[in-house]
């Protein structure tokens, strides 16, 4: 992150880019906000250009929450409805209507964990929202999310943003069911970063 503060053109020579999970800068001040000014300040203008290109940006918890806050899909975020922090596995299902660059190559179900407290997807305005952004909802709402939203992209598709943890399903033995689970040919959170970059590199 400081070699790209410092010098934003490392940027072109990627793929993809990644935003994780975490806490950046303890969300101070707000979820990923010190870090979305941190990103105006340095390689905004790069991070735009990538995008340009076509190039695929995926952002996961906090960095949906970084996304969010750079401005790349018209919500916030706002508290569970529970008022608390959640640690749970979800269902996940796909738009299969989502302008997603490489979402017609993701699976339609999911099972994800999410580990947030500041996950309820607010839009902007639901009445011009384009349903099309909606990459996946969830069957049982955890958080009150509109329209049931755990992940967006922007209006060009690739600009990709999910609360639920691909990451922590990169080996079956990680979920609740264990290796009983192994219906695709890989797991389902790895999934979801194969084809971006298989995507990516097609261009």
């Amino acid at each position: 992150m400081n070699e790209i503060c410092e010098n934003p053109p490392l940027i072109r020579d990627y793929h993809m880019i990644v935003f994780p999970g975490g806490f950046s800068y303890a969300d101070y001040l707000g979820s990923a906000l010190v870090l979305a000014r941190r990103i105006q300040a340095t390689f905004y203008d790069e991070l735009k250009q990538h995008v340009e290109k076509k190039r695929p940006i995926i952002g996961i918890c906090n960095g949906f929450q970084v996304l969010a806050q750079l401005g790349f899909f018209p919500i916030a975020f706002d508290q569970n409805d529970g008022g608390h922090f959640i640690n749970t596995w979800v269902g996940l299902e796909k738009n299969k209507e989502t302008c997603l660059v490489f979402g017609k190559d993701i699976p339609d179900y999911f099972e994800l964990p999410i580990r947030h407290g500041e996950g309820k997807v607010v839009f902007f305005n639901e009445k011009t929202f384009d349903k099309k952004q909606i990459v996946f909802t969830y069957t049982n709402n955890p958080n009150g999310s509109a329209c049931n939203s755990a992940g967006i992209c922007d209006t060009s598709g690739v600009v990709f943003g999910m609360m639920p943890h691909p990451e922590a399903m990169h080996r079956y033995e990680m979920h609740p069911a264990g290796g009983a689970n192994k219906k695709e040919k890989l797991p389902l959170g790895t999934v979801i970063f194969e084809k971006g970059i298989e995507y990516a590199r097609s261009l």
